[in-house]
């Protein structure tokens, strides 16, 4: 009976522990290096480093845009942009992302916000279709020209979020997928990464930071 005791005590230590483990190990690593949520659980590490600099700029990547544009990543460079990724399905998680990036670009002063992309790709691309990409863009008033909501097959889906270490997996109609976004400088260069949910003046702090450095 003691022994019983003495192992439900160690189970709801371990319950109660690993909220604040998670949070920590997420803490250290929002803003840089990577949090794969998956890895956290299964015990493994959770900080992928990079040997060098990522380039998503380089990506030979085509890419379908709210307004059924074909657009290729290279496109994109000559202007810094903040990345992340979406579905227009998701019940929750992408709504709160995405209204993040809104509040960021109305942090940033227009003469920062006006020279940058606001980019949102998607993990789901069977149901991510053009209408439905356009749609979720009006929803929340993200219709000037930097923003982009885009989808393309599945394998460039995952080799582009491979390069921000971002884990999606689907289950069932919904995805179980890792909160980021991303700084990225004009010449396609992953320069900070934020994951969970940072404030968004950390994040207008980072753009206008790497602005006056690229000018």
């Amino acid at each position: 009976m003691m022994r019983a005791a003495f192992i439900r005590i160690i189970a709801i230590g371990i319950v109660v522990a690993a909220p604040f483990i998670l949070w920590w190990q997420w803490k250290n690593q929002q803003s840089s290096g990577s949090f794969d949520i998956r890895a956290a659980f299964e015990g493994t590490p959770v900080v992928a480093p990079r040997l060098k600099p990522v380039n998503i700029y380089e990506f030979d990547q085509t890419w379908i845009t709210q307004n059924n544009q074909r657009v290729q990543l290279q496109s994109f460079r000559g202007k810094p942009a903040l990345v992340g990724f979406i579905y227009t399905q998701c019940p929750t998680a992408c709504s709160v992302m995405t209204l993040k990036m809104k509040e960021v670009e109305n942090w940033l002063p227009a003469t920062v916000r006006e020279r940058m992309h606001f980019l949102s790709f998607s993990i789901d691309p069977e149901r991510d279709t053009p209408e439905h990409l356009k749609e979720y863009a009006f929803r929340f008033q993200s219709t000037g020209s930097q923003w982009q909501f885009m989808a393309s097959e599945i394998r460039q889906v995952k080799e582009l979020a491979k390069a921000f270490s971002f884990y999606f997996k689907k289950e069932g109609e919904f995805f179980v997928h890792s909160d980021m976004m991303a700084v990225v400088d004009q010449n396609g260069t992953i320069r900070q990464q934020f994951w969970g949910s940072p404030a968004p003046d950390e994040i207008a702090a980072a753009f206008k930071k790497l602005d006056e450095a690229e000018r």
